[in-house]
Formats: C-alpha cells, sequence, structure tokens
C-alpha cells in the first residue's frame, strides 16, 4: 500500500512509524508499505513484494524483465538477479542502476509482452 493511499485513510507519518514499531507494517521501498508476515519470507516472495511496492510508482511504458520476471513467472532465478526489480523500457540508451531498481534500455515488442495482473 502506497504513503498517499494511507492518507487518505486518515493515516499520517507519524502513524506508519507507530504501526512499523508495533511490528504490524514493513516498509517496503520509500512510500510503500505491507503487513508484516507472521513467518520470515522466501527470497521469492520478498522480491515480489518489492515489485507490486515498484510498479505503482514507475512511469508509462516500462516493463519487468529479467530476474524480477523470472519470479513473477514462478520460475527459478539466481540470487544476484533479485537485488533490484528489474525494468526494460523501449529505448536504445539511457540504463541505470538505483538502489532497488535497474533499468535496461531495450526495444520491446508489444507481441512479446505478457501482462500479469495481482
Amino acid at each position: 500500500m502506497l504513503t498517499a493511499a494511507f492518507r487518505e485513510r486518515g493515516i499520517d507519518d507519524r502513524d506508519l512509524l507507530r504501526l512499523q514499531r508495533q511490528g504490524e507494517l514493513t516498509r517496503i521501498r520509500r512510500g510503500a508499505y505491507a503487513p508484516t508476515p507472521a513467518e520470515p519470507l522466501v527470497r521469492a516472495d520478498q522480491h515480489r513484494r518489492l515489485i507490486l511496492a515498484t510498479v505503482p510508482q514507475l512511469g508509462p511504458g516500462a516493463a519487468i524483465s529479467h530476474g524480477s520476471a523470472a519470479v513473477l513467472h514462478g520460475l527459478p532465478f539466481w540470487p544476484e538477479a533479485v537485488q533490484r526489480v528489474h525494468l526494460t523500457r523501449n529505448r536504445s540508451s539511457g540504463a541505470k542502476r538505483r538502489r532497488l531498481v535497474e533499468v535496461h534500455a531495450a526495444g520491446l515488442d508489444s507481441d512479446a509482452l505478457t501482462v500479469l495482473t495481482a
């Protein structure tokens, strides 16, 4: 859930901090929170939560790719492939690596894209 959705419900930043301290919420990334799981999550589930917290914050034209796409499709992945959310944008240059997101630049054919719904 994004911070904006909490604010719409009357929950402010202090409330979010309190809910985190009480163990009810976990911060997934800046501006995104999820209920704290009862049991530790496996790596694929951790990464899936990061992907789902990242997607609403992306601009149009981004496709989840590489190891992140493997996680969403339930395919095997190697540990290094899920250190960041990988996405590809339909352009010839402009790859970027951030702490939580890695942007790849490549041509994207709409026929090769698969839309997954949560």
